[in-house]
């Protein structure tokens, strides 16, 4: 199902973000030291496995209405395309917060990167792309 594939495009990008070989990129453009570099590597690696883990969350609810006699039922699903803005000051955490969430439910996502930290929001999209075209393509 395309859920399965949601979970399984973010396990693949996480692991293939841990295998890449591109912290001094990361370090040039925030001017971290190589410990922070490698703390938010781990962090984000550990988040990109978080939205993996919510496809069982995409379920229908329901509730009483506030007519009488009545049930609402609550379901999420695809919206579509969706924008997402991310922030530069944690590049990788906050790029992953901004798009996982849409992407593993099945939208498309256009995240628009800071003008501070583009390189190294792109270090999670990689990942992300490369799984996603594969998965595409197969």
């Amino acid at each position: 199902s395309s859920l399965t594939c949601g979970r399984d495009l973010f396990t693949r990008a996480a692991a293939l973000l841990t295998t890449e070989q591109d912290e001094g990129r990361r370090s040039d453009e925030t001017a971290a030291t190589d410990v922070v570099v490698q703390l938010n590597t781990n962090l984000s690696t550990e988040l990109l496995c978080t939205p993996a883990t919510l496809v069982t969350e995409l379920k229908g609810e329901t509730s009483p209405s506030h007519i009488h006699g009545g049930q609402m039922l609550v379901e999420r699903g695809v919206q579509g395309v969706v924008f997402s803005i991310a922030p530069w000051n944690a590049p990788l955490l906050l790029t992953i917060r901004a798009v996982g969430h849409a992407i593993v439910y099945g939208n498309a996502v256009n995240v628009t990167t800071s003008e501070v930290r583009p390189r190294s929001q792109y270090v999670i999209a990689e990942p992300l792309h490369e799984v996603a075209v594969k998965t595409i393509t197969r």
